[in-house]
């Protein structure tokens, strides 16, 4: 059914008035006190509350007083009739110009149908909207009301459910919070031409890497109405997952080290299942698209989350949040053809620290908010496939999967909150994963020990590989027997880090494994690592 059609039958069948307002003074830069006072009176006049409006009066425009003028809201049914009130007077004050300074009449025809709590909602909205823009600083502007009150059927296409844009946001928010999100926020699916204008130039720079996605999605990446078609706004949700663990002791053995976000169960899945719970909410509401990611689609998360209001950016070009969780904090969004209030984007500064820059290990962030991935750890153990260049294996430490360094010395993670949630407590051996172990793990017990954990993205070859490296940043002559057998790997990978973390431990027994190799090995680059190990291993200048 057609949403525009029938509105002269329906205010046929009712007994209506015409009243004349005559808005003269609402004009931009009015404070929303008074503003809220003019509109009450409007609505509340004779104890209607609706009204419909199928014709302006405009003065002082060569038109002709009485001249119809096309309808800026119709009514689709009766029954709908109550909740476009607060539509139809917003619309008639707002889209005539008047709140422009210019003094147009609006003939508001005022349907009698008595109370409707619908009103209640307008007036909370605006009060709510006051105290946003008052903590702003700023006046009220006519886009602070016409885009996001809508009722049931709108002009542009959506459907929301008979609802103020207000109201079923907060609705949305209520219940991302009740299903378990921590951080939850709104931002329009406009472009993020700033945001873009950096990937590209990031991409440009080579400073992506061998992420080939990367370079692929960049060109949409940074439009969200081209990643889901018809989207108008963006439900951005977060999940604090920092938990506390001891450190391990000498006692303990060959210790790694993997990123805190991998301690539990994959964030994937546990993020995916609660987005289907949202998604599901907003079809329920009038959404007809509900599109989810868990950095798995062509999106800037952490740009949209910051113009959701949910943090800013820090110099590590991490979000940090403003409620407590830092910058651990998983992020998903939602891409949605509902038209929802958007908040304000977040703000807050490092001011002059530069802690994430002087502590990381491989001098990967290389200007503030600039990360060459090709130097960062949770890049070489994770996305980088095959050989990690020589030069950057000493700067690794011992992580095996990820890094937190950038994290951990930031001055806003001091106090986060931890434990928040039982799926991202640590697992055993996570941690601090036995690198003996680990070198040697075999497919099935690869696959069973991390079933659902975000660890499987490093792959197993990965995995082997970081762990021969942290054996040789580590630099214990307890490592050697374990190297030495890798050195017999079929994976040249393995062979070849396995030579070069021996070249690092150095002494007698590490430099008679690798000479021994050495005479038997046939493939050219394994071959060149245990050369360069083999002359390490004996305190000589490797060149």
């Amino acid at each position: 059914m057609d949403p525009l059609q029938n509105l002269d039958e329906l205010c046929a069948v009712k007994e209506f008035k015409e009243v004349q307002v005559d808005p003269v003074g609402i004009r931009e830069g009015i404070l929303l006190d008074d503003l809220i006072e003019q509109i009450e009176l409007l609505i509340h006049a004779d104890g209607v509350s609706v009204a419909v409006s199928p014709e302006t009066v405009m003065e002082g425009r060569g038109q002709h007083a009485g001249q119809p003028q096309p309808r800026p809201l119709a009514v689709p049914q009766p029954r709908e009739t109550a909740k476009c009130a607060q539509q139809s007077v917003l619309h008639n004050v707002f889209r005539s110009g008047s709140i422009s300074g210019q003094a147009d009449r609006q003939r508001v025809k005022v349907v009698e149908m008595g109370p409707d709590p619908s009103l209640e909602l307008l007036m909370r909205y605006l009060r709510l909207r006051h105290n946003h823009l008052r903590r702003s600083g700023r006046f009220i502007t006519k886009d602070d009301f016409w885009r996001p009150v809508y009722c049931t059927a709108s002009p542009f296409g959506g459907y929301n459910g008979g609802q103020m844009a207000p109201f079923l946001t907060d609705q949305v928010k209520t219940y991302a919070r009740e299903i378990g999100f921590d951080l939850v926020g709104v931002t329009t699916a406009d472009p993020l031409f700033d945001d873009g204008t950096r990937l590209q130039q990031w991409v440009a720079g080579g400073m992506h890497g061998e992420m080939a996605y990367v370079a692929r999605h960049a060109p949409q990446a940074a439009a969200p109405a081209e990643v889901a078609p018809g989207a108008r706004s963006i439900v951005v949700v977060g999940l604090a997952y920092r938990w506390d663990v001891a450190e391990p002791t000498p006692q303990d053995g060959l210790r790694g080290r993997a990123s805190s976000y991998a301690w539990g169960d994959d964030y994937h899945e546990v993020m995916v299942s609660k987005l289907g719970r949202l998604a599901a909410f907003l079809v329920e509401h009038g959404a007809t698209l509900a599109r989810y990611y868990v950095d798995t689609g062509p999106i800037l998360d952490r740009a949209v989350a910051h113009r959701a209001g949910l943090g800013w950016f820090g110099k590590n070009t991490m979000l940090i949040t403003k409620t407590g969780h830092g910058s651990y904090v998983f992020l998903g969004e939602i891409l949605t053809d509902l038209m929802l209030d958007p908040d304000t984007p977040a703000e807050g500064s490092c001011g002059r620290c530069r802690i994430c820059l002087d502590q990381c290990p491989t001098h990967a962030i290389v200007a503030p908010f600039v990360v060459d991935a090709r130097r960062c750890i949770s890049y070489l153990t994770i996305e980088l496939r095959g050989w990690i260049p020589q030069e950057l294996r000493p700067l690794m430490q011992t992580w095996v999967f990820g890094c937190d360094v950038c994290q951990d010395v930031c001055p806003h993670n001091v106090l986060v909150k931890e434990g928040l949630h039982q799926e991202f407590a640590p697992r055993r051996d996570v941690p601090f994963p036995d690198l003996v172990e680990l070198l040697h793990i075999d497919e099935p017990t690869y696959q069973e020990r991390f079933r659902h954990s975000a660890i499987k993205r490093a792959k197993r070859q990965g995995l082997r590989r970081n762990a021969a490296v942290a054996l040789g940043n580590l630099g214990d002559p307890r490592a050697i027997p374990a190297l030495r057998s890798a050195l017999d790997d079929d994976d040249p990978v393995i062979r070849g880090h396995a030579a070069w973390a021996l070249g690092r431990i150095g002494g007698p027994d590490a430099s008679a494994a690798l000479a021994a190799r050495l005479t038997t090995e046939a493939d050219t680059q394994v071959a060149d690592e245990l050369t360069h190990a083999h002359a390490e291993s004996q305190g000589q200048k490797v060149g």
